[in-house]
């Protein structure tokens, strides 16, 4: 074997098979320096010839446990013994003694050993009950004699070693190896607790002896395991008497062999559930039906048939069952292929879809569903054509409203849609890359979550598709949905970004809250507890810190909780979004692009405002568009009209087409709101920070300008 063809093997494992398969030590060692795991040089060394050679390499090794190994595979006591000082560890140490050959030696290797589970482990190895005998010690305590004693041969020994045990329980551990029942009997009076004494008789060769010990136990719990412990099932049969618990019965009679002895037993017992489960543990299906006829207790027949290997019994079964609770547990315990059959039992279609969410297996679901729906059906395998579309990474192409988000390509999306419908359970737990999961707060509801999403066409495609694909399943919005957006909060870089986030927002809240929801649509009656406004939060705040981090830590303990119109809780955590809450619940695309729309602008334009802001600070030139923006967001701090407020919001977020369908909403949801007065428990507030940040110096005369020429604007329109 030369080492350049060693070389070529890639796998040292291969390679170490190879080195112990050579017949000279030599020949080995000229190869184990070119292994690099140390622990396949020690499965190399442990095949050493040589003990000497073996011991040589003891220390180049770095682990202990690869010493212990070696010194293990050593041939020489003697050598191993000489060896023991570089092990630290007494277990392993004693692991090491536990292998010598000779008793003596063994009590040489004890002198290293000071931890008592240590030296038991080897005293008990000793071949030579004197030795264990001699080395005993009444001080290191019952458990640890109780221990050696049992493994001492000789009965006669044992006996004289137990004056050393005080303990009864560990006495009675040490009575129970004895050998001869008649010695074992001679203790039994001597112990004061009935357990004990049931522990011993239940050792006991001798059924007989046992028995004759029954009337002597009070206990029904020692009773049954004295009973469960004869050899012979005609002598537990006669012995059943003595038990009255019809269940503890039953647990003797199940730990009979003979069939034949079951069902005469079953006789003693009157109890469904106790008769229920001695059935239970029969090995063959036809009986378990034919003492089905003796149970009219349908809960204790459906536990009997559940336990029924082959499903067309099951099946034939289920005609006896009248709950169809109880036939759904039935049903839902047989093979997929056999449920499809078997929903034709069931009368409610609620239950049927109990059932069908119960089938794993995608095409055989698909079958089931439609003996139920057709409209479903269709929907269903939609739902798996776009499944893998998107698991091949395939767009179709969509004839929708919206081709873009309209948002920066570095910010990130996230969506959540809340729906209800008895067709919910239906849904997989991943539609797409999307998770499905149960959402408490709604009747019979499913919270679809969207991956990290930035405005793409595939995204663009989701979104449609997946509320499509929930209103072909029936799925319905009701006022308790939300339709929450999360930004990424990664976006807004500038130092004053979250400022002016708040400022924004909190100046218009009240807009927001009209614009936040399609036409014809105000806030649905959850969002007085689940999305409250945050500019009475944040009006009167009183923050210590500038920088970014210390003001959002601030800003999130004067929140208090998530369910805020805007809500900053999840900044700076795992999720590190900006959460907007007021959204209605829809599965309508459109709306959706519009809110995720509104909301990402609205962050887009924080962060340029925040920019803004620091070019201020810093007294550097602004741009004519930059004063523009930057004036309309002051202007919105004033007291003016809500309509012109909505026009500074409209001019500063979007373009004149884009602001269309948002301007809708508000001409249509303000005269709303102005006959059903939803929203007049809400006290909208102003958010201005300037107060706050008294040494920020702001060109008031940059701004006066500005907003005296927008105002002129203002009023010309």
């Amino acid at each position: 074997m030369e080492k350049e063809d060693l070389d070529k093997i890639e796998s040292e494992y291969d390679r170490t098979e190879i080195i112990k398969s050579l017949k000279s030590d030599e020949e080995k060692i000229k190869f184990i320096d070119g292994l690099e795991r140390e622990w396949n040089k020690v499965q190399v060394i442990e095949t050493f010839q040589s003990d000497d050679k073996k011991i040589e390499f003891l220390d180049k090794m770095e682990n202990e446990t690869s010493i212990v190994n070696i010194i293990k595979s050593l041939q020489d006591d003697d050598k191993k013994l000489q060896n023991l000082y570089r092990v630290q560890d007494e277990i392993q140490k004693a692991s090491i003694i536990e292998e010598f050959k000779e008793d003596d030696k063994k009590i040489i290797g004890l002198g290293q050993i000071k931890l008592d589970l240590a030296r038991r482990h080897i005293i008990i190895t000793f071949k030579s009950d004197d030795k264990k005998i001699y080395l005993l010690d009444k001080q290191k305590g019952d458990s640890y004699n109780a221990c050696i004693i049992k493994t001492i041969k000789d009965d006669n020994k044992k006996i004289e070693c137990l004056e050393i045990i005080s303990d009864e329980d560990y006495k009675t551990d040490v009575i129970k190896t004895l050998k001869s029942d008649e010695l074992k009997i001679e203790f039994i009076d001597t112990l004061e607790n009935e357990y004990n004494k049931a522990q011993i008789i239940k050792t006991l060769k001798s059924d007989d002896k046992k028995i004759e010990f029954l009337d002597e136990i009070k206990s029904e719990v020692s009773k049954v395991k004295i009973i469960k412990s004869l050899q012979d099932d005609d002598k537990k049969l006669q012995n059943l008497n003595k038990v009255k618990d019809e269940l503890k019965k039953a647990n003797i009679i199940a730990g009979f062999t003979d069939y034949n002895k079951k069902i005469l037993a079953l006789e003693q017992i009157k109890s469904y559930l106790a008769r229920k489960y001695v059935i239970r543990t029969f090995e063959n299906d036809e009986n378990k039906i034919l003492m089905l006829q003796n149970i009219s207790d349908e809960s204790n027949k459906v536990g009997i048939i559940l336990t029924i290997q082959d499903d067309d019994k099951k099946l034939e079964l289920l005609n006896s069952i009248k709950f169809e609770l109880n036939k759904i547990e039935i049903i839902c315990s047989m093979k997929d292929e056999k449920k499809v059959e078997a929903i034709d039992n069931l009368l409610n279609k609620e239950n049927k879809i109990l059932v069908i969410n119960d089938i794993l297996d995608e095409k055989i679901k698909l079958r089931a569903i439609k003996k139920i729906d057709t409209k479903i059906y269709e929907a269903y395998k939609e739902l798996l054509i776009f499944n893998k579309e998107m698991r091949l990474g395939k767009n179709r192409k969509t004839r929708h409203k919206y081709k873009t988000l309209g948002l920066p390509q570095d910010m990130t999306i996230g969506m959540e849609i809340e729906a209800e419908g008895k067709y919910g359970e239906l849904l997989p737990e991943r539609i797409g890359c999307w998770d499905v999961k149960q959402e408490s707060s709604l009747d019979s509801g499913k919270e679809c979550t969207s991956p990290i999403m930035h405005d793409t066409d595939t995204n663009i495609y989701q979104i449609y598709k997946i509320n499509e694909i929930l209103s072909n399943m029936e799925m319905k919005v009701t006022p308790k949905c939300g339709g929450h957006v999360h930004i990424g909060a990664d976006y807004i870089k500038a130092e004053e970004g979250f400022q002016e986030l708040l400022e924004l927002w909190g100046n218009a809240e009240e807009i927001y809250y009209l614009i936040s929801n399609k036409p014809g649509e105000l806030p649905r009656p959850g969002v007085y507890e689940y999305a409250t406004p945050i500019s009475g939060v944040f009006e009167t705040a009183d923050f210590f810190e500038n920088k970014t981090d210390c003001f959002i830590e601030d800003a999130k303990e004067k929140q208090k909780d998530r369910f805020k119109s805007l809500n900053l809780m999840n900044v700076n955590n795992a999720k590190n979004t900006i959460e907007f809450r007021l959204s209605n619940g829809t599965l309508d695309g459109n709306t959706w692009i519009e809110n995720i729309r509104l909301y990402g602008r609205t962050v887009q334009l924080a962060e340029e405002l925040g920019e803004i802001k620091e070019k201020l600070n810093n007294k550097e030139k602004l741009t004519e568009e930059e004063k523009r923006k930057y004036a309309l967001k002051e202007m919105l701090k004033d007291e003016r009209p809500i309509d012109e407020k909505m026009e500074i919001l409209m001019q500063i977020l979007f373009t004149e087409e884009e602001a269309q369908a948002y301007k809708r909403r508000y001409d249509v949801n303000k005269k709303l709101e102005e006959k059903e007065h939803s929203m007049q428990e809400f006290e909208f507030g102003k958010v201005d920070f300037e107060k706050i940040y008294e040494s920020v110096e702001l060109p008031d005369e940059i701004i006066k300008e500005f907003q005296e020429e927008q105002g002129e604007e203002m009023d010309q329109r």
